[in-house]
This record gives C-alpha cells, sequence and structure tokens, in this order.
C-alpha cells in the first residue's frame, strides 16, 4: 500500500522531556492513547450518545475522543478491525504526549478571579491560599516556579480567555490550557500582550484498512503539530514544539499544539485538539 501525505518542515529531533512533572513527549500514556504499532485509533474511541462541549480549557485528564452517534452505527458495531497498518512520521518519533494532566488551576476559581498568598513552590505548581476558600494549586508546564515566587507571597490570580495567571509584584506565571473538539485557535494573545500564531512543523500518520465494517476500504489518519511564533514589540521568536524561548522579559514555552484527526473510515469523531503554551514574565526586580 501506497501513502501519500504532504510535504512539510522536517524536524530532526523533538525534545522528549517533562516540564516539571506533569507533561510528557515520552512514554507517558495519560490522556493520550500510545501509537505503538499496535490497534490504531478505532480502538481509541469510545461509544458515547453525546458529545463533549465545544470548547473546554481544562478537559479530564483522562479524556479520549467519543463517537459521533449521528454519523454511523456505535462505536461497538463499527470500529474497523485493521488488516494492515502502515504509518509515518516527519516528526523524529510516532509517540507524542499532550500533558499528563491539565494545568491551570485546580480547582478553578468560580468568579474567575481572586487575591492569594502562596504556600508551597514547586518547580511544576504553586500551592495558594485565597482570602476565603480552600486552597488552589496552580499546575504549570515551563521554566522551574521554585526561585521565581516565594512562600507567604502575595499574588493575584485570574482565570480568563482560557489563560490561568498567577501574577507577584516581580513575576506573573501565564499558562493557556487550551483544548477543543471541534477547532484550533491558531492564535491570540498572552496576558502580557504578545500576539502568538501556530504554523505548521511535523506530522505523524498512519493508513490502514477498515475492515467489513466501513464503506471505505483504508483510512490514512494524519496529526499535525505546530510550533509557535511569538510577538511583541517588533522582535519575534519560532519556538518548536517542547522548547522555550526567551522573548524580552518573558519565557515562553510551546509545550504541545496539535489538531488531531475528526474521521476515521467514514465515521465522525470528536477531534482531540490541544494548544498548551505558557509564559513565564518578569516585571519587577
Amino acid at each position: 500500500m501506497t501513502t501519500t501525505h504532504a510535504s512539510c518542515l522536517a524536524l530532526s529531533l523533538i525534545p522528549i522531556l517533562c516540564l516539571g512533572a506533569q507533561c510528557s513527549f515520552g512514554d507517558n500514556e495519560v490522556g493520550r492513547v500510545k501509537d505503538d504499532g499496535g490497534p490504531p485509533l478505532a480502538d481509541s474511541f469510545v461509544a458515547d450518545s453525546a458529545s463533549d462541549s465545544a470548547s473546554d480549557a481544562h478537559p479530564a485528564a483522562d479524556m479520549i475522543p467519543v463517537s459521533d452517534d449521528t454519523a454511523g452505527p456505535d462505536a461497538a458495531d463499527s470500529s474497523p478491525t485493521p488488516e494492515t497498518d502502515t504509518s509515518g512520521s516527519t516528526c523524529g518519533q510516532t509517540s507524542l504526549h499532550p500533558p499528563a494532566t491539565t494545568l491551570g488551576f485546580k480547582p478553578i476559581p468560580a468568579d474567575g478571579t481572586f487575591h492569594a498568598l502562596v504556600s508551597e513552590v514547586a518547580d511544576d505548581h504553586l500551592v495558594l491560599q485565597p482570602d476565603a476558600g480552600t486552597p488552589v494549586t496552580f499546575l504549570w508546564g515551563g521554566p522551574p516556579l521554585s526561585g521565581e515566587f516565594s512562600v507567604g507571597e502575595d499574588v493575584n490570580c485570574t482565570e480568563a480567555s482560557n489563560w490561568s495567571t498567577v501574577t507577584s509584584g516581580k513575576r506573573s506565571a501565564e499558562i493557556l490550557g487550551g483544548y477543543s473538539n471541534t477547532s484550533r485557535r491558531n492564535s491570540g494573545t498572552t496576558p502580557g500582550g504578545a500576539t502568538y500564531s501556530s504554523t505548521l512543523q511535523c506530522t505523524n500518520w498512519q493508513t490502514i484498512a477498515c475492515g467489513a465494517s466501513s464503506s471505505i476500504s483504508s483510512s490514512t489518519l494524519t496529526t499535525t503539530y505546530f510550533r509557535v511564533v511569538v510577538s511583541q514589540n517588533g522582535a519575534s521568536v519560532d519556538i518548536p514544539m517542547g522548547e522555550t524561548a526567551q522573548l524580552g522579559n518573558s519565557r515562553v514555552t510551546n509545550i504541545f499544539n496539535n489538531q488531531d484527526p475528526s474521521s476515521f473510515c467514514g465515521y465522525a469523531y470528536d477531534a482531540r485538539n490541544w494548544e498548551v503554551l505558557s509564559v513565564l514574565r518578569s516585571i519587577g526586580p
């Protein structure tokens, strides 16, 4: 079988790293089905009569796509049985995973804004004690937060436009936990006023035979990954997925950025489109 795919920027190496303890491009299988040469994406779908909401900035850590029952029979009846399996990558590796858990505030603040004291500082999270209520954990991916915030420090916290932000008198930690099962934003503005846009980095693909349950003989499933171009005050940085770059007084990390296929052997499914970006910004001495 011959597999065709669009040409794109070749990537010699995508770093396999954990940004704190929360995210991995290695073998962490929480939140994404590993592509290890076993049964392809059909086995990662489960039947559900109701699709997820159009956009969820903080999906459950174990969220996987669900079938759209309006598009065909239940997944239990229609999931194809692969007969052949070919795959390829311009990414340098075929197993790429989003964060092992959703990043940002847990629990999400009800009113969107609150003042707090920092009660715990770690590389990958802060524990915040609001003026009223129970502690809130701020889960992070990017440069270590240790040394950037201090226990007992006053911070203002905001949850808006899918950005979770913790700001002290000297630092602002900002993380975009963007997730959608329908579309991608592809561009936007950070809380500090920088603009960003996604551009093609590489693709992974897998072609399988659909089997007797489908009217289509085979499907090629392509997942696209994106680098991010961030600009501010006339300067720009181009950041591959999994890397951090300095832009002015900010360190910007392109944590995970992809677009999944939304159909499979003639049936529609909820795609998992992630846009996870963080900014650690200096605003004082």
